[in-house]
Formats: C-alpha cells, sequence, structure tokens
C-alpha cells in the first residue's frame, strides 16, 4: 500500500500522478471524445498523453457524443486530434475541405462514415480507404418532395466522382438517400477492388445502370438493394440484370421491390424468373427477398437443390408461405440454419411438423402464422438437434399448452428457455 502525505504537506503527491502512462492510456481509452478535450487542459503530462495515437485510432464525432455537427468544428477537431493513425472515422458531415485534410494528414485511414450535405468531391480521398458509407441524413420522402420540383434526371446532392478519384484499395461501399445519375453508376463501375456494396433507399435506379455496375463488378461477394422502388420503372429487368452478372454473389438482399404478378402461367411470373436466374448464383450462401411475389413451392424447390450450399435464407411478403412451401424449405435447404419467413398465414401444424429433426437448423422466424397451435411448436422442436432459437409470431388467437407439454420441453431440451406472450413464443437456448 502507498502511504500519502496529508495535503497540508509540501511534498503531498496526487493519486493520480503515481499511476504509470500506459495505464493512464488504458483509462483514457473509456472517456468521450469532448472529456479527453478537457483532459487536454488538467496538465502538461495528460495533455501530451491524450495526443497518443493509440487514443485515436477510431474516432466517432455523431451526435450520440453530443459532438455538435459543425463543419469549422469537426474540422478544428481533425486538425488538433487527427494523426497518421487514424483508422476510423464516423463523422456527421463531410465536405471537400475535410476530405482533402483527411488525404493530406491521414495516410492510414482505412474506414469513413460521414453525411453528406453538400456536394463533395471524392478526389480528395485518402487512397487508403477500404470502407466508405455516405448517406444524405433526409428520409425518403424527402427526396421525393424534392424530386417534384427540380429535374428527376438531376441529382438532388451530387457526388462528383472523376476519373482519378483513388479507389484502388476501395472493399465496401455504402450509399444512402441518394438520387443516382447515370454518371454515377459508371463512376461505381471504375471500383474494380468492391468486394461489398450496399445501395440504401435511394432514387434514380436504371436498369442500364445497374447493368454496368454488376457486369464490371461481377466479383461482387455482397449486394444490398434495400427500399429502392422509387422512381424505378423496370424492376424486372434491374433483378435480371442483378443474377445474370453478379454470378459469383454470397450474399444476396433485395427489399421492398413489388412486382407485378397478373401472369397466367405461374411458371412465367416475375417472382419465379428471378428464381429460376438465381439458380446461376452457385456460390450464394445468404439470400434475403423481400416484396416479391409469386413464389412456388416447385420453384422453391428447385433453387434450393441447386444451390444447396445456402445457409440463411428470409423471404418476407414475397406471397403467403403455405405448407408445401415450408416442407420444400425444410426438405430441400440441407445445410440451412437460419430460415425467416413472413407472413404464414397458411402454414398448419402439419406444415410445423416438416421442420422435425432438420440436422442443422438453429434459427428460426415465422411471422403472422395464424393455423399453428403452440403444442405443435414445442413438439417440433424438441426435434431439432442444433436449435438455439425458434420464434413464432402467431395471430388471432391466444397461445395455449399444458402444464406436460411445458414438462416435455424441460426434460428433452433442459439447454432450452421457453417465453410465452399472448400472440407470440420465443424458445431460445440459454
Amino acid at each position: 500500500m502507498v502511504h500519502l502525505a496529508a495535503a497540508e504537506d509540501a511534498d503531498f503527491i496526487c493519486p493520480v500522478d503515481i499511476l504509470p502512462d500506459d495505464v493512464l492510456l488504458i483509462i483514457f481509452s473509456f472517456v468521450t471524445l469532448i472529456d479527453r478535450a478537457a483532459i487536454a487542459r488538467v496538465c502538461t503530462r495528460w495533455n501530451v498523453l491524450i495526443r497518443t495515437g493509440c487514443l485515436w485510432k477510431s474516432i466517432n464525432l455523431t451526435l450520440r457524443q453530443k459532438f455538435p455537427p459543425n463543419s469549422n468544428t469537426v474540422r478544428g477537431f481533425l486538425e488538433t486530434y487527427a494523426t497518421n493513425s487514424l483508422q476510423t472515422l464516423i463523422l456527421p458531415h463531410v465536405d471537400d475541405d475535410i476530405l482533402r485534410y483527411l488525404k493530406r494528414n491521414c495516410m492510414r485511414l482505412t474506414t469513413l462514415r460521414a453525411d453528406v450535405t453538400e456536394d463533395v468531391d471524392l478526389v480528395g480521398l485518402p487512397t487508403s480507404l477500404k470502407e466508405l458509407h455516405l448517406a444524405w441524413p433526409s428520409h425518403i420522402h424527402n427526396i421525393r418532395e424534392e424530386l417534384q420540383e427540380v429535374n428527376a434526371n438531376e441529382p438532388v446532392l451530387c457526388i462528383k466522382w472523376g476519373p482519378y478519384t483513388p479507389m484502388m484499395n476501395l472493399q465496401s461501399l455504402t450509399v444512402t438517400h441518394m438520387v443516382f445519375s447515370p454518371e454515377l453508376f459508371q463512376q461505381l463501375s471504375s471500383c474494380t477492388t468492391l468486394k461489398h456494396l450496399h445501395i440504401d433507399n435511394c432514387c434514380g435506379l436504371a436498369e442500364d445502370g445497374i447493368e454496368a455496375v454488376t457486369r464490371s463488378l461481377s466479383h461482387l461477394k455482397t449486394f444490398w438493394l434495400d427500399m429502392c422502388s422509387y422512381g424505378v420503372q423496370n424492376l424486372n429487368g434491374i433483378l435480371h440484370q442483378i443474377v445474370r452478372n453478379l454470378t459469383k454473389i454470397s450474399d444476396l438482399r433485395i427489399t421492398f421491390v413489388p412486382i407485378n404478378t397478373s401472369s397466367e402461367q405461374e411458371e412465367q411470373t416475375p417472382a419465379n424468373l428471378f428464381f429460376n436466374q438465381l439458380m446461376n448464383c452457385r456460390h450464394l450462401n445468404r439470400l434475403h427477398l423481400q416484396g416479391i411475389t409469386g413464389l412456388s413451392a416447385q420453384n422453391i424447390s428447385r433453387f434450393l437443390q441447386e444451390c444447396r450450399q445456402i445457409n440463411s435464407l428470409s423471404l418476407k411478403w414475397c406471397g403467403s408461405i403455405a405448407d408445401d412451401v415450408l416442407a420444400t424449405i425444410f426438405k430441400n435447404g440441407t445445410n440451412l440454419h437460419t430460415i425467416e419467413l413472413l407472413p404464414c398465414s397458411k402454414i398448419s401444424d402439419g406444415g410445423m411438423e416438416s421442420m422435425s429433426h432438420h440436422l442443422v437448423v438453429q434459427n428460426v422466424k415465422l411471422n403472422y402464422c395464424q393455423n399453428v397451435t403452440l403444442p405443435q411448436v414445442l413438439k417440433t422442436v424438441v426435434t431439432l438437434p442444433k436449435v438455439k432459437q425458434v420464434e413464432v409470431g402467431i395471430y388471432q388467437q391466444p397461445l395455449k399448452a399444458s402444464r406436460e407439454e411445458f414438462d416435455a420441453v424441460k426434460k428433452l431440451k433442459p439447454s432450452l428457455t421457453v417465453d410465452v406472450q399472448k400472440f407470440s413464443v420465443c424458445i431460445a437456448k440459454k
């Protein structure tokens, strides 16, 4: 134990001063950015320590840090603390001046996430960047209002992506709440190192633009297209270009894409044609679809037989899932460990029974069930050897089961907990 002199002693030593630099640096690493600025004013030693590069490998200046989203404030903070050790930067605002500063002084920056509120020139990006997230901090309905006042061919927000933009290392790109122009699609095609592309809540998507991107980036491993149906005229053509060109894709997500399924021939409905084309994606591991209606059990069966390596399947609002579709999924999806289906109003206890004894399934989520009973859910779950979590949402009827049925689950699967609400049950591993 260290015995300290009394406060009135001339030789009094502050307890914190005894701590070595390494210990102080560990303590400072848990302090918020605003408090770090205050720490720098305590004494000379702390001022030197707080500027140590290991504390500034990651900087988050979002509103959750209560940092004022002012361009001058952000730039001033970066000039004071952002050094060549900076690797991850999250900003509430980015402009050309900030990008130029990062390019000159942050040579090791690999991840940048920022809101874009004005035109920016990506020529200023650091060449070391591998992950880029750009978002316009507005809801999609605000973009729609803007489109009513300006030429639909002109983007509300312009991202300049010149031929000399340093993108040779970029591997992940996320663009949110922006309006795409044909030029932007062409420039995206030049990012030949991209492995992960996420387009979220964007307008102005065109078939020729998607074709240019997917053809040039046929090596993409992840492609997410979320909530981008507004202002799109040929959704079927866009889907066709995606699955035709991205044959090496492993993670595909397309959400909120309403497709017209008025075709009289079931085999020719857009959803079934889409699944037929998906069979060319032999490396597909994860598939998440929402709003693509008109699926059939026969088509899903052929898809799962061809793409046996798929391990995660999510179908939301792709038509009401019936017993035959559920049975097909569990029969042919031999490697599926995660399944999410919505709505399941046509699934009965017989469909639930088709899940029994699946060897690898771990997570199952079924929502809007109508004809499924809790005893059958419990009976099915205890037959799954690797189950981790099963959620079943049931409406129009309260869930009821006898004490004997609950005791059977505890006896056969003591590692599982059963949480029963009025209209849902969650069975999870402890």
